[in-house]
Formats: structure tokens, sequence, C-alpha cells
């Protein structure tokens, strides 16, 4: 009987004293216990590489690996070059996994080959401030109501539809196709476009098996690299990439999250038929070289095989924009999609 583990847990940490016990308690406390963790201690300064090499000291599964700050990319990669099991199950260094975790991906992810990466559903865990929490539970709600690959490729270039710490992929596809990015970017969003693009698919277990916890000091929140300025580049680029917008587009959206989304669009190249808004004051102006036409317009100008892009972040605006759209005979995704 082979030795090796048959999960490899994949963890970066920087300055994770406070809370990375708790992280390694719920991986020991797993039901499945052919797994090994491959600790990426990213150059801490605070306690995290002590508490890692106590509990490698108790349980031989458990590798801390020392780096210097290398950041979480490129510790990710090593960590994945570093793994020796068949599937990788990504963690961070602030969340908890649920008991079944573990053993519920593996039986999923073996049980529907044809999906590249697999998550799960998660629970916020908040330590912000109640006025920041709503944002980030809505971010969570619109995340965990996508399941089938279905759902998630609809939604692809919203935002990233499958929570990062989630992930669970096969090794040997993380291998081929280069890991994560090298550049200054979102890491999760880019693997994730980036595999979309060549065709691969997602899905997740309709099951919450992990609890992600929102803090001020993640770096989601206090690094440029997650800025909403990198999302848009990669969106343009993929998009462009994927070709779905060649054969023309529209986009729907004249306001701040619209204009945004069409300077990324054309930095790539890439330049609507015309801007469709509901806002009679725009309707009719130029914004960046593109007409506004109203909604109406759009239908009696758009021809078969061009898509509208809806790029809007008014609450409800999407649901709108959806049934305006769905009534008048287009179909979801391949007529129209969303970006923003």
């Amino acid at each position: 009987m082979s030795s090796l583990p048959l999960i490899s847990v994949v963890m970066p940490a920087y300055q994770a004293a406070e809370h990375i016990e708790r992280a390694v308690q719920s991986i020991l406390a797993q039901t499945f216990g052919g797994w090994e963790l491959v600790a990426l201690d990213d150059g801490s300064s605070d306690e995290t590489p002590d508490i890692l090499a106590r509990f490698a000291a108790s349980d031989s599964r458990i590798r801390p690996i020392r780096l210097s700050h290398v950041g979480i990319a490129a510790a990710l990669n090593q960590g994945i070059a570093a793994a020796r099991g068949e599937w990788i199950a990504r963690m961070d260094a602030d969340d908890r996994m649920l008991p079944r975790r573990l053993q519920a991906q593996l039986e999923f992810a073996a049980s529907h080959p044809d999906l590249a990466l697999t998550g799960c559903l998660v629970r916020l865990v908040s330590e912000m401030p109640p006025a920041r929490e709503p944002g980030m539970q809505r971010f969570v709600n619109w995340a965990n109501a996508l399941v089938t690959p279905r759902d998630i490729a609809r939604e692809m270039f919203v935002d990233c539809p499958v929570p990062h710490p989630s992930f669970f992929v096969r090794r040997e596809l993380l291998a081929r196709e280069g890991g994560y990015t090298r550049e200054d970017e979102p890491e999760d969003y880019e693997l994730v476009l980036r595999l979309h693009a060549q065709g691969y698919r997602f899905g997740k277990v309709p099951e919450t098996l992990l609890e992600w916890t929102d803090r001020p000091g993640r770096a989601s929140r206090t690094r440029q690299t997650y800025g909403l300025e990198r999302f848009r580049a990669l969106k343009a680029r993929y998009l462009r990439q994927t070709g779905a917008l060649e054969c023309g587009f529209y986009l729907w959206g004249a306001g701040s999250v619209g204009k945004k989304l069409l300077l990324a669009l054309q930095a790539e190249g890439l330049n609507p038929a015309a801007l469709v808004d509901i806002d009679p004051d725009r309707i009719g102006q130029t914004i960046h070289g593109c007409r506004v036409i109203s909604p109406d317009e759009l239908l009696s100008l758009r021809s078969p095989g061009e898509t509208v892009l809806g790029a809007v972040g008014a609450p409800g605006a999407r649901e709108d924009i959806r049934g305006f759209l769905s009534g008048a005979g287009l179909r979801e995704p391949e007529d129209f999609f969303f970006a923003a």
C-alpha cells in the first residue's frame, strides 16, 4: 500500500499566528485522514513558524516549508511543486474546514471526472465592522447560488464564482496548466478564467464545508493586486481570449461600472456597437466614443449573433436586464451575459 497522501492541503500563511492554530485543528479533525498539509510560511516574523513546528512534531502529515516573503501566488506554486498528493485542496490560514470537507470534495470530484475544479458552499465568518459586512455577505450569497457547471460558467465574468480556499483540483492538471500566475493580479480569478478559456468546467459540492473568514487584514482588502481595476483588466483580457464577443456586442451599462469596464475592453481592442442605458439623460450621449441607446433601440438594432454584455452595479439592475432580455426572447448566456 502506498504511503503517499491522496490529498495535499496547500496552505500559505503570513503573520497568521492569531488564526492558524484553529485552521490546522480543523484539518486534523477531518473525517478523511489520507492527507498531508503543505504549510507555506511566507516569511512570517510572528509565531507562525513556531506554531507550525509544534504541530509538525506531533503529526508527520504536517509539512512546514519556510519561504522568504514571496507572496501568495509564488508560495502556492512552491506548495504545488512540493505536494505529493493526487489532489490539491486549497486552504487559507485564517479559515476553518468543516469535518467532512476533504471527504465530500474527494467523493464529488472522483464521481464527476468531467470537472476540472470543484468547490463547495461556504459560510461567512466576519470580523469586519457591521457597516462593512453586507457587501461580503452578498458576494457569498451570490457564490453559493452557483453550483452547477452551467451556473458557474454563466456568471464567470461577474466575479470569481468559486471561493479560492474551497478549490479542489488534481495536482497534475495544475502542474500541466502552469499553476498560478506570475503577474501582479488576482491569482485565483486568473486561474479560473484561464481554465475556463481552455474549456474546462467547474462544479461544487452543494454542501457548506468551509468557514470563510473576512477580516480587515485580508490581502484582498489591503493589496492593490486585488483592486477592482485588476479584476476588470482580467475580465477584458479573457473576454478577448475566449472570443465571447467576436461576433459583435452591445454593452448594457453607461454608469460608473459600465464606463470602467468599457475602458478595460477598449484597452484589449474590444469596442461595442453601442452602450445601452435606461437613463434618459444618458441616451443620445457619446461616452468614450460609443453612442448610448435605449433598450428598445437595442432590440431593433441588434443582429443575430451579437451579444449583449451587462455591466451594472445598482441593486436589482442585473435582474431587471435579465427580465427584459429574456422577455424579448434572448437566451442567457448564449445571447447575453454579465461581466459586473
